[in-house]
Formats: structure tokens, C-alpha cells, sequence
């Protein structure tokens, strides 16, 4: 596991689960002059939550490559690393979508960014 995370198969599925989190950051470029957006950006809480979703990534590849993750290709693993944080946030919005649970507003809020709304804002429930 080791060898693994100090490997070239590692960087890959970094690199790109952070070009991802890019194009994301790229898409909503037309609202960055908004103050919840100013505030998402100014968060701790956010930003360790991507930095924790480019690790679980990483932990992803490796146990879905059944711990043998360099059998793949470098560019296999660049796309898996991108692709598992939106396959993540595609699984919590079905679930939000249920009425029936509750993970607070629709939309963000105006006055602070507390860690319900930070991880709601990030995932995009």
C-alpha cells in the first residue's frame, strides 16, 4: 500500500481527481462575484473536503483495482481519479432528492458557512 502511495498510479488519480475539482471551479467562474460563493472559497471546511475527496480517491482506485491498482494505465487511473468524486456527488444528491431526508436548505444560506452548509454547497445537496 505504501509503494502505492508514493507511485506514478497515486499522482495520476490525484492529478485527476484535481482537474476535475478545476473544470468545476471553471464552470461556476460566472458566480465567484456571489457572496456565498466568496464565502465557500474563504472556508477551511471546503477545502478539506476536497482535499479529502482527492485522497478517498486515491483509497478508491486502490481497492478498486483489488489493491493492484498499477495493472492500469496511467490514463485509465487519471480518469478514474476524476470520475470517482463525481460518481460520490451524484450518490448524495439521488439521496437528497428523497424527501424524506433532510440534509438542510435547498440553497445555501446568506449568513454563515457552518458545516452543514459547506459540505451541502460542496456536494451539491
Amino acid at each position: 500500500m505504501l509503494d502505492y502511495l508514493l507511485s506514478e498510479a497515486a499522482l495520476a488519480v490525484c492529478l485527476g481527481s484535481v482537474f476535475q475539482e478545476a473544470l468545476h471551479w471553471y464552470n461556476i467562474r460566472t458566480r465567484l462575484h456571489l457572496k456565498t460563493t466568496q464565502r465557500l472559497m474563504r472556508s477551511p471546511l471546503y477545502w478539506g473536503t476536497i482535499a479529502a475527496m482527492i485522497g478517498l480517491s486515491v483509497f478508491g482506485v486502490y481497492f478498486w483495482f483489488d489493491g493492484q491498482p498499477d495493472t492500469a494505465s496511467l490514463r485509465d487511473l487519471f480518469v478514474f481519479g476524476a470520475a470517482l468524486p463525481l460518481i460520490f456527488k451524484s450518490v448524495l444528491k439521488s439521496v437528497a432528492a428523497d424527501p424524506s431526508v433532510d440534509l438542510g436548505p435547498a440553497s445555501p444560506p446568506e449568513r454563515d458557512a457552518s458545516g452543514r452548509r459547506v459540505l451541502a454547497a460542496y456536494f451539491g445537496v
